[in-house]
């Protein structure tokens, strides 16, 4: 790998992995951390539904343009910025001392969390070799889901023990782990001549295809936020069970990412061999999750037992998260190099801009009905509208394998970095 850092492309994915893990152990904190801020503040749960809400605006104003500085000044330079970022926001969030800063302070980490998501996708479709990109994506990714379920039950506990506030303190300083492994092991990667924004905007924003799979995708990144922020409320609520019992249950629903996102997206890897495409294992996972949700549904509102629920909110996150390899891989099949900081970033906005209203939606219908079911219900059937426009991806509900845009521009970020492998 050139320069003085960096390591093999494993190594790569491997500083990409520890900073999802880290990033979402700090994200995860707010939903056991729910408890506590509505208690200390006197918040509604429209309220406190808002913060994550707040997060998502941040985090989707910052997707596509962080996405953009990264094709020019690099994207080691932007994930190490948004690494820090992270960490000085969640030491400030603890230490916040109202809820008007607490909401600010979360816009901010969204912002600073949405400039790495905007470029590290990309960088994990420069460094992993074509014919293991599903895995590669899969396995990066995993970081997330372990994150999200070691976040949530270490915040329960905290928050238990010491308050919500100690779960952002502690997380924050352990976000200098990835800090230092991006540091270490990422290399340097040139992006090259990149050619005129406008001619790259026309590739990405005309493509029907790229706008069926990102919009098919929303339903399924607003499930993902409404489990992250209300899932130990829901729990807790519904069954009973104290805060540390409710966390330990949910965090099944980021465990749950884990084995979704290896082998979901092996198999993407496998149908991509057989000339069969990926969109099938993405379209799949829309219907499925959108089954899961209507069983979720009606165990809520049935008033099920805690295991019960738990295990029905691990089989909705499991469905929620198996498109996601195979999705991010299939981007990076379809567009070139030149492209990936805007395919990605607008990507990444569009699922982003679906989740936004999603944590509040909930928190304020469950306010006004005294129940989560109704936005399950809804949810189930946008998931369904979702399978059909991904499997309209051309070839249109077959399984050939989808069309490459933009052949036009050359591969030079891919060509180049692969070159220096050799």
């Amino acid at each position: 790998m050139g320069g003085a850092r960096g390591g093999g492309w494993q190594l790569v994915l491997f500083a990409l992995w520890l900073a999802w893990l880290t990033n979402f152990m700090v994200r995860s904190a707010l939903s056991p951390g729910l408890i506590g801020i509505r208690a200390d503040f006197g918040l509604s749960h429209g309220q406190g539904g808002l913060l994550a809400s707040g997060f998502l605006v941040g985090y989707c104003a910052m997707l596509l343009p962080g996405g953009l500085l990264g094709d020019r000044v690099g994207r080691r330079r932007m994930v190490i910025l948004a690494s820090l970022g992270w960490t000085i926001s969640a030491l400030l969030i603890g230490l916040a001392p109202n809820y008007p800063a607490l909401f600010v302070l979360m816009v901010g980490l969204g912002g600073v969390m949405g400039c790495f998501n905007g470029n590290d996708r990309s960088i994990v479709s420069t460094v992993t070799p074509r014919e293991r990109m599903g895995l590669g994506q899969g396995l990066s990714y995993t970081g997330l889901g372990i994150g999200n379920g070691l976040g949530v039950i270490l915040a329960g506990l905290m928050a238990a023990a010491w308050g919500w506030r100690s779960s952002f303190l502690v997380f924050g300083g352990t976000s200098l782990l990835s800090l230092l492994a991006i540091w270490r092991f990422i290399p340097e990667i040139r992006p090259g001549q990149a050619p005129p924004l406008r001619q790259v905007a026309r590739q990405v924003l005309g493509s029907r295809d790229l706008w069926l799979l990102y919009t098919g995708g929303m339903p399924s990144v607003a499930v993902a936020w409404l489990l992250m922020t209300w899932a130990p409320t829901i729990l807790l609520e519904t069954t009973g069970v104290d805060l540390a019992t409710a966390s330990l249950f949910a965090s099944g629903v980021g465990f749950a990412a884990v084995p979704a996102l290896v082998v979901m997206g092996a198999v993407s890897d496998r149908f991509v061999r057989r000339g069969l495409g990926r969109k099938s294992v993405v379209a799949g996972g829309h219907l499925l999750l959108a089954l899961a949700l209507v069983l979720l549904a009606l165990g809520v509102e049935q008033r099920w037992g805690a295991i019960a629920i738990a295990t029905v909110m691990l089989l909705v996150s499991f469905c929620q998260w198996s498109p996601w390899a195979a999705a991010y891989a299939l981007l990076a099949d379809v567009v070139v190099a030149p492209t990936m900081g805007m395919a990605f970033g607008l990507g990444a906005t569009v699922w982003a801009a679906g989740a936004i209203s999603a944590p509040w939606l909930a928190g304020a219908s469950r306010d006004l009905t005294g129940s989560f079911t109704a936005v399950f219900y809804a949810l189930a059937a946008l998931a369904l509208a979702g399978a059909g426009l991904t499997a309209a991806i051309r070839p249109a509900f077959r399984l050939g394998p989808e069309r490459r845009l933009g052949d036009s521009l050359e591969e030079r970020q891919g060509a180049e970095y692969h070159g220096r492998q050799a």
